[in-house]
């Protein structure tokens, strides 16, 4: 009697495409779930990077302060708060964006950002800004000089509670040591069940570059309109701002170019820097401007020439 022999061969064939399709099926889930991620992330970081540019847009065009920020909005009305004396009422709280001219931007999760200040940039009278006065008092995990910090909370973390009432508890928004009202703050780069918030600092070289070049554009201006008038550059000045005929190196001779009364010289960015800030050729046709981190070339007849170090 012939013995019937049964081949599995089909049964493992089947085996193997049910592998093949949930194998399939995991990594098109996990593509979509990185994919998703990913986009989200995208648009929390074009928050960021909206409020990072407006900030520094906002301290650069500033004209009583130039590099002076607003105070946060406590009240989420999108509102900069106003001082109380000469502080802010509190340096963190909710970015002030109908202040800064956004719109109502948020992250992901549908949230406002929110926004740390250094007390030494504060758009206040009588507090002095200046690249080589102002220092920044924030820190972000190890680094220092930090002027501002842009917070995206991202979706509520237990116990967190955001209700009405809670809507201006910084403890209900950030994380971690975000929260603690203290000036040290932190970022991670990966999400966990207890820490989600994205964070974009501003440092205090970031900020300062940008505000040194609009101030050499802005002296600049005032060396040409002296050019013009009198058909050279101005020699250097003295401490007082007063051009020292025969000096060729000083001074920005502010006073000489009518600068003396401007909100660059009430927040000693003509006195205050280490190096010597202002050099003309002998032949009073080029000059040469030094702040703390940019410098530029002003010569008759060519484009001004700024590098930042």
């Amino acid at each position: 009697m012939m013995r019937q022999i049964h081949s599995n061969k089909p049964q493992r064939g089947a085996v193997l495409l049910s592998l093949t399709i949930v194998i399939s099926l995991v990594g098109v889930l996990w593509l979509y779930s990185n994919l998703a991620t990913h986009h989200r992330n995208i648009r929390t970081q074009q928050a960021l990077n909206m409020a990072q540019s407006a900030l520094i847009g906002r301290a650069v065009a500033d004209l009583n302060r130039a590099g002076s920020l607003p105070c946060p909005d406590t009240n989420n009305d999108g509102v900069a708060e106003l001082l109380t004396g000469v502080q802010c009422p509190s340096y963190i709280g909710r970015l002030p964006w109908r202040t800064l001219g956004l719109s109502d931007v948020r992250d992901d999760a549908g949230e406002r950002l929110w926004y740390a200040l250094s007390p030494d940039v504060r758009d206040a009278s009588g507090n002095i800004v200046n690249s080589a006065l102002t220092t920044g008092q924030l820190l972000i995990n190890a680094n220092a000089q930090q002027v501002a910090i842009v917070f995206a909370p991202n979706a509520v973390i237990t116990p967190q509670a955001r209700d009405g009432a809670q809507q201006n508890n910084v403890s209900q928004y950030l994380d971690g040591s975000n929260a603690d009202g203290d000036t040290h703050y932190e970022s991670r780069q990966i999400d966990d069940s207890g820490f989600n918030d994205h964070v974009r600092a501003i440092s205090q070289i970031h900020l300062f570059k940008q505000v040194e070049k609009h101030a050499l554009q802005q002296f600049a201006v005032a060396i040409q309109q002296y050019d013009t008038s009198h058909h050279v550059y101005p020699y250097a000045g003295n401490a007082t701002g007063e051009m020292q005929s025969g000096l060729l190196s000083g001074f920005i001779p502010y006073a000489t170019l009518a600068l003396a009364s401007s909100a660059w010289a009430q927040n000693l960015w003509f006195t205050a820097l280490d190096a010597v800030p202002y050099s003309v050729d002998a032949t009073l046709g080029s000059v040469q401007l030094r702040l703390r981190y940019c410098q530029a070339n002003v010569t008759r007849g060519q484009v001004m020439q700024v590098q930042c170090g």
